[in-house]
């Protein structure tokens, strides 16, 4: 039997989901378990509680950040909310071209704390793709694939480090962060309702569909 989407029970459209979710998995965890650590502690010579300061204040940006990332991407919509926020981010993987500097570090943990909305798209969008009683297996296999990538990123990336610095960091993340928003896009305009998703299109059709009968 050949091994297809098919035969695993998943659509391609599951599939390139699981591709988005890895390459900006694979990125933002990149910078949260490797790059901010290193570039605090390698890069500036800071002691262990100047890094757990920045860390910690970055933290607490993202828990705001991710908490309200639910209301955003219903306000405006999938691809309204996919497209800044990866921008954002690689735009602070860029900002490791620079000099290492304390600035830079807390821009750069800002602007990857701000961008991380973007994160909370691939289990929606694999929710919305495959039939209720398939969820579980789809949700466990994307993460799955998100941490066998996780293990081979920070090795990977100390390597980068030791070779060339930061900077090439910043272009490795910046290219699989671009990448991701390329799938990701092409994801979100093949849907119904201009990219704000599946279901969301799906309930403003139903009073339609209903023809406004009273119950």
């Amino acid at each position: 039997r050949r091994l297809t989407p098919a035969a695993l029970g998943f659509s391609r459209s599951v599939l390139s989901v699981v591709a988005f979710s890895v390459l900006l998995w694979g990125a933002t965890l990149g910078i949260k378990t490797v790059v901010l650590p290193l570039y605090g502690s390698v890069g500036l010579d800071l002691d262990p509680a100047g890094v757990g300061l920045v860390l910690s204040l970055i933290a607490g940006v993202r828990t705001v950040v991710m908490f309200a990332a639910g209301n955003l991407i219903d306000r405006y919509g999938r691809l309204a909310i996919l497209t800044p926020s990866v921008a954002i981010s690689t735009v602070g993987a860029l900002l490791l071209l620079l000099q290492p500097n304390l600035t830079t570090y807390v821009v750069f943990g800002l602007l990857y704390a701000v961008g991380g909305v973007a994160t909370a798209l691939p289990p929606i969008l694999v929710a919305d793709r495959v039939p209720a009683d398939r969820v579980g297996r789809a949700m466990g296999a994307m993460q799955f694939l998100n941490d066998s990538v996780l293990v081979g990123v920070p090795p990977l990336l100390g390597f980068l480090l030791d070779a060339s610095g930061f900077g090439l960091i910043g272009l490795v993340v910046a290219s699989a962060l671009v990448a991701s928003a390329v799938v990701g896009a092409r994801l979100l305009r093949s849907e119904p309702g201009d990219g704000r998703g599946v279901t969301g299109a799906a309930a403003a059709a139903e009073p339609a569909s209903s023809g406004g009968a009273k119950p």
